[in-house]
Formats: structure tokens, sequence, C-alpha cells
């Protein structure tokens, strides 16, 4: 089977085809092409051209403007992003894959949407990519539509097209995803695929954000669980080593962002590389559409927008003998229309794909009087979305509207506008539905757009009310002041009747408190709606920035907070008049009290451990928040050292110390070592020679705060045997006083068969012993024992 017919490369299968393996196993894959040559240097080359988040924008272009906002060029178009992709694989065609992060569809427009995405499939078929995820937009149409647009299969919306295009045979890249199983806890797609380029393996793992449920409609992802990104990666990325797979690239539809130069990187992509293998080499991000090249803990990082305006050119370079890449480097190319000439059989064919779907797209609706941009302000509103909010709160007539801001796509341009403009706005199809919540649960609402840990504030756009908010307070403390329209504040007691979508009132985006809304009722489609209130306007169509959300920047003054020590039971400092001041330690509150009306504060703490974090936190009464942070002082010395015996052969000196203490051993004034006590508290202090017997030593241990411990005092103790006697008098059978030599001060001990003499040895080392004759042939036994008890070895004599 021969996979691309652009490339001349072959592709090995298992027996049958690709999709009855992958349907039937569900297990991953292993593909290998024919092994290309190596470079003349002998490593293998490798190009990765990598897009994410494309959601089927065939035929949208994004404007580029210089700094007076003049438009200078475009990119994006399915016609360019083809062109740049065939460039650059010409410069490598051998040894080129093509992959994408997720998101290739859905909030698709038209050309793409209206035939179920197929189009964009095709497109992709057709470049020849290899490799792909899934994001959570390849939910939105449930698990059965994904699986349908991957392996193929007939859609009752797109069968008439069957006679013009064929059937849909899905795509042929091949899809992996790690972390998304079924009940019986099985993956739903292969988790990795291994490919084979110019003799190197190159394993591919995908994963997908675990926020999906979150963001998607709930049934959208029935029957399906997401895992954790960092476990499934590592249990895959061992599976391959173990393979012997050694490069390792992950798809992974997870947000994270950099400056250009590779600086600043942020975002969950950058917590996966810290947290996933070593042999990760590689991962493509995407889902926050982001610019991101940027290389953490020893992993290149990118992401490249979005829509097809740009595309990750990744350059591998392998070891051939071990399979290791050596070095990885990245571009970031935007698909640029001056730069380049358009590709023209994609071109006709996107034009054929257009020219069906035109009947229903070029319908006149109305027309605006500027561009309604989407683009929210620093608080979180947006022109667009206050005309979207009023529409859907005129529509069903109630007393407020909300709509989630990854539901409005596009912005709608300046002047004419059609039914695929408005399209392109609100692709999703969702129901309006109508409920009732107190003032109290609006709050609620409103607070739910910051919940903790946020991938990104949700703020939404809204309509019959306006509100103020602070990100100084904690999460479910944001909301400050909700106003009516005559600039009454809401109510908290009373019901208010709300418009939202069907995503939204299931909780959709963590908007959990609309799933306690009562009197539900479903209404018309978001779209349907929107596209009236827009035709009902007789003139051009505006709408602006109104201060509906209002981001207050209050930040009262810092505290001065008094020093904290391992002793302490207070914290004092000064803030604010009358400011409410909370101490906090291991993020739990440990003491809280009122600041008097000159700023001071005593709060009353349990003694805390030296070097915790002290968080000192100021708030007004309009919950207006500003903090401080001090580190416990060790004011309290570390106990006595414990030290274990030290003789005179030994040549390190070890203990017992408070753990972390620096340990030194002193004779005199003269440091003759130093060591750490380790977690244990225990320690080993090594000395450059031996320490004579009876020399005193000193030790103490120093903390990190600086405090000393009191010092210990200890002796070396003699462990060093005298050496053996030695007889100065010959001794035959008449001798009866014998002479020799021993160390000075020793006790000398004479063995003569059973009977024992001893004597000590004087001053300069001499000894002498009477004893009675003895035969020829006695042995006579010598030993000298030193004042520690250490014994010297035995000399013998023999009598002649």
């Amino acid at each position: 089977m021969n996979r691309k017919n652009s490339k001349n490369t072959k592709w090995k299968l298992f027996n049958g085809s690709l999709v009855a393996a992958l349907a039937i196993t569900m297990a991953p894959l292993n593909i290998f092409p024919q092994s290309v040559k190596a470079d003349t240097n002998g490593d293998i080359h490798v190009q990765l051209l990598g897009i994410n988040d494309y959601h089927g924008q065939l035929d949208t272009w994004r404007s580029i403007k210089d700094s007076t906002g003049k438009v200078v060029d475009y990119s994006g178009g399915i016609e360019y992003l083809a062109a740049y992709l065939k460039e650059r694989e010409a410069t490598n065609p051998a040894n080129t894959l093509m992959i994408q992060a997720g998101d290739l569809v859905g909030a698709s427009p038209p050309v793409s949407a209206l035939l179920q995405d197929e189009p964009t499939i095709r497109f992709m078929n057709e470049l020849g990519f290899d490799v792909g995820t899934i994001g959570n937009h390849e939910f939105d149409e449930g698990v059965a539509e994904m699986k349908r647009l991957i392996y193929g299969g007939s859609n009752p919306k797109t069968e008439k097209y069957e006679a013009k295009y064929g059937k849909f045979t899905g795509s042929t890249m091949d899809y992996v995803v790690a972390n998304v199983v079924d009940d019986k806890n099985e993956p739903i797609l292969p988790p990795y695929v291994v490919k084979e380029v110019g003799g190197a393996k190159i394993g591919f793992i995908g994963v997908v954000t675990t926020e999906t449920p979150t963001i998607v409609s709930p049934k959208g992802v029935e029957g399906v669980k997401f895992t954790d990104e960092v476990a499934a990666i590592n249990k895959y990325a061992k599976e391959l080593t173990d393979k012997g797979v050694k490069s390792i690239v992950v798809l992974a539809h997870n947000p994270g962002s950099s400056q250009a130069d590779g600086s600043n990187a942020t975002g969950r992509v950058v917590d996966i590389a810290n947290a996933t293998d070593a042999s990760v080499d590689v991962i493509f991000g995407a889902h926050d559409h982001k610019l991101l090249n940027a290389k953490v803990n020893g992993k290149l990082l990118v992401q490249s927008w979005s829509y097809g305006t740009a595309f990750s050119d990744v350059e591998l370079t392998i070891d051939p003998a071990t399979q290791d890449i050596v070095e990885a480097k990245a571009e970031i190319v935007d698909t640029l229309h001056s730069k380049i000439t358009p590709d023209a059989k994609i071109k006709a064919e996107l034009d054929g794909y257009k020219a069906d779907i035109q009947p229903i797209t070029s319908q006149v609706m109305g027309e605006t009087a500027d561009i309604l941009t989407n683009a929210a302000n620093a608080s979180g509103e947006s022109a667009l979305g206050n005309f979207i909010a009023d529409g859907m709160k005129a529509t069903t007539n109630t007393d407020f509207a909300f709509m989630n801001a990854g539901g409005i796509r596009n912005p709608l341009p300046k002047g004419t506008i059609t039914w695929g403009d408005l399209f392109k706005v609100q692709p999703f199809g969702n129901d309006l539905v109508t409920m009732k919540i107190t003032g109290e649960q609006v709050r609620t609402l409103l607070n739910q757009q910051f919940n903790a840990p946020p991938s990104y504030n949700k703020i939404m756009a809204i309509a019959g009310l306006h509100y103020t908010w602070t990100d100084k307070n904690d999460y479910g403390k944001k909301i400050l002041d909700i106003y009516l329209p005559d600039g009454s504040k809401i109510d908290p007691t009373k019901e208010y009747s709300i418009t939202v979508n069907n995503f939204m009132a299931d909780g959709g985006d963590g908007f959990t408190i609309l799933k306690s809304g009562t009197n539900r009722v479903t209404s018309i489609v978001d779209l349907d709606g929107f596209v009236n209130y827009f035709k009902s306007f007789k003139g051009p169509v505006s709408s602006t920035v109104e201060g509906r959300v209002q981001l207050v920047e209050v930040t009262p003054a810092t505290p001065v907070v008094g020093e904290v020590t391992n002793k302490s039971t207070k914290v004092t400092g000064k803030a604010f008049a009358d400011a409410l001041v909370k101490v906090q330690a291991n993020g739990k509150v440990i003491g809280t009290t009122t600041a008097s009306t000159d700023g001071s504060f005593t709060v009353e703490i349990p003694v805390q451990k030296a070097g915790t974090t002290i968080n000192v936190i100021a708030s007004d009464a309009k919950l207006n928040v500003s903090n401080a942070q001090v580190k416990v002082k060790d004011v309290i010395p570390p106990a006595k050292p414990v030290v274990n015996q030290v003789d005179d052969n030994d040549m390190k000196v070890t203990g017992k110390a408070e753990a972390g203490t620096t340990v030194t051993v002193k004779s005199g004034k003269t440091v003759v070592g130093t060591a750490n006590a380790n977690y244990k508290g225990t320690y080993t202090v090594t000395l450059t020679k031996t320490l004579k017997a009876g020399t005193t030593l000193s030790v103490t241990s120093v903390d990190k705060g600086g405090n000393t411990s009191p010092t210990v005092t200890t002796k070396v103790v003699d462990k060093t045997a005298p050496t053996a006697p030695v007889l100065v008098t010959k001794v035959t059978s008449t001798t009866t006083s014998l002479v020799g030599k021993a160390e000075v001060g020793s006790s000398v001990q004479l063995k003569v068969g059973k009977k024992v003499y001893k004597t000590i040895s004087n001053k300069k080392g001499l000894f002498t012993f009477k004893i009675s004759k003895q035969k020829s042939g006695t042995i006579l036994y010598f030993t000298a024992k030193d004042k520690a008890g250490n014994v010297s070895k035995v000399t013998k004599v023999v009598v002649k």
C-alpha cells in the first residue's frame, strides 16, 4: 500500500488494511519506511513540519498590519499552507514527516463545517500528513463522529456529495492519543506510533488536555475518560525505549507559549516537559493558539499559532549508531502570502468545495459599520461579545444573558455580512437555554470564570448587568460589585431570568452553578438567533466596549512585617488603617487580626519551623488586597553533637548532629576537619592524618542560620599496642636475673610454665626479673601492656 502518492516512500503496514488493524486492536502502531541513507557526516537529518489548532480554516486569511494599522500582508489559507509545506518538504523529501497536534477540525468555517469537516481531512491526506493527535474540538460531535473522520464512513449530511467526491474513507495519517480511555480503561486510539526515517526510529505519543470534559459538551465525551498527560507519556515512553526507540516526540494538545527568542516559556506544556522522562526529546504544544519555541528541561517545545497562519519546522539530527537525537531546533514559519505562490491545484479544489456551499453561505444578512472584534480588552470585554449577548437577551426576553468566550470564534468584518460570516462567529450549533438563578448564584457564576487552576480566564460576554472584578483576590472572590442597568446592586436573594447556551447550561467551561438553575427551557439554535438579531437592524450594525466588565486595579499599601523567628509566638508589623490581616503558613491561615487606626497589627501565631514562608495578607472592606512575605529566621542553636570514640588509628571522626548542620572538629585552635550532617543527622569528618593518643578534640555544629551548638570535647584514645619486649640477658640453665627493654612505663609480664612474674619498665624502658634456674629447653613468654590496656605481641625465649 502506498500511503503517500506525493512521496517516494513505501510504507510497510500490518497484514490487511490499516483501518481494520486499528479498529480491531487499538494497539500501538509500528510503521517503518524503507531506509534512506544518512548524510555524508553520518548523522540522520529529519524534518518535522507541524501545525496545531487548524480548526478547518481552509479559506480563512488573517491580515498582517504595520504599526499604523495598515494591512501589509496576509497569512493562512490552505492553498498557501500547502505551498509552504511542499516547499519545505522538498528540502529533505525522503526524511520529512508532517504532523498535527490536535483541533485539526471543530469550530470550523462553513467550507469545512457544512461538509462535516471532510474537506479538511481530504486536504491533509493530499498533503501527506503522517501523524496527528486529537484536541478537545475533535469531541465536539462525540466520539463516534470523531472516529468516523479518522477511519471513514458516511454521514447523512454529506452523502449527497459522494457522487462528486466518492465515499469518505477517513484520514491516512496515524492518529495517536495515550490519555483517553474507554469504560474498560482501554485507549480509544493507539497511544503511539513508530516511524522509521532514514534508518532512525522515532516514536510519536499523543495526549490531549484533561480539561476537555469541562470545555466540551457532556455528550461529546460520553463513554471516555481523560487520564493524566504526564503519567501517560511516561508509561508509553518507557514502552518505546524498551523496544529500542531512542527518539521520542510528543504531540500534546496542551497550552504553552514563549517569547520569540525562547525566553519566558510558560503553560501546561512546560509543566509536562519538566515532569516527563528524559527520553522525551520534542513536544509539540497546542490549544491556546500561541507561539512557543523554547528549550525546557532538555526538551524542545514548539507551537505555531493557529488556523494555518504558521507552522513549526523542527530539524532533528540523529546519531545513527545510538539512535538518539543529538540536536533539535525549530523555526516558526508564518505563511505570509507575499513570500510564496499559492498551490494552484489545492486552490482549485478549495474553490470546488466553496461552490458546493455557496448558495447557503453567500446569502446577505446586512452590513456592519466597522469591524466587530472578538478580541477582549484588559478587563475581558469585547465589542462582538456585547453584541452577541445582547442578541441572546433580546431573542429570549430575559433579564441577563451570558456567552462563553470560547464560543465566539471569529470577528465580523466591516461591510457586507453574509450568512457564512455569521456562521464563522458561532459555528457550534448550540441551543439557547433559559433558566432562573438567584443574585447570589449570578455572583458564583461570574466567579467561576476564574476557577483555579485556570488554563486561562474564561471571561464571558454579558448583557443586562455590569460588574467589577480584581485579580488580586483569591479564587471564588474575584467579583467585587454587580450592578443592574439602573445602577442599583444586584439582590443576592432575588431570582433573575437568564439565557445561556446548552453547553454552558450543562456545566461546560466549569460553569457548574448553571446546573442548579430552575425553570429550564430550551429555545432557538444560537446561530439562528444570532442571524435573526443581526437582520433586525435596519442600518449598519455597530457595537462597542461599554465597560460592562471592569478590572479594578487597586492594591493597598504593602504590609511591613517585623522579624519572625522559630521562637516567635507573634507577628507584628504595619499595614493600613482597619485592614483585615491574615497570616498564612504552608497555605493555611494561622492567625488573624484587625489593624489599628494607624495600621499597626499584632497577630498571635503558633511557633513555626525555621525557613517557613510567612505570608501576611492585608485586605480592605472592598477586598482589595496586598501582601508581604517573610522567612522564619532560625535563632535556636543546634543541640550538642554526639561524638563517637576516636582512637590514634582513626582517620575519621564520626557521630550525630542536627541534620543539615556543618560539624567542625578542632585540636586546640587548629581545625582538623569539617563535614555536613546528612538528613539522618549522621556525620563523618575525614582527617588528613592520625591523631596522637591523648589529644583533646573540640566538636561543634553550626546550622544554616549561623547558630552554633555547645562544644563537645573528647580525647583521642590509645589503641596502639606496645612493641614486644626485647630480652637483653642471654638465658641459660644457670641464669637467675633477666634484663630487657619494653615501652616506657608498660607492665611487663613473664610467664614460665604456670608461674607469672610482673614488673614495670623504668624511664629508660628497662625491666628486671629474678627467677630460679630453669632447665634447658624451657620457654619463657614475655608481654608488655601499656596504660591504655593494649597488649604487645608475645616474645618467646628458650633457655639454652
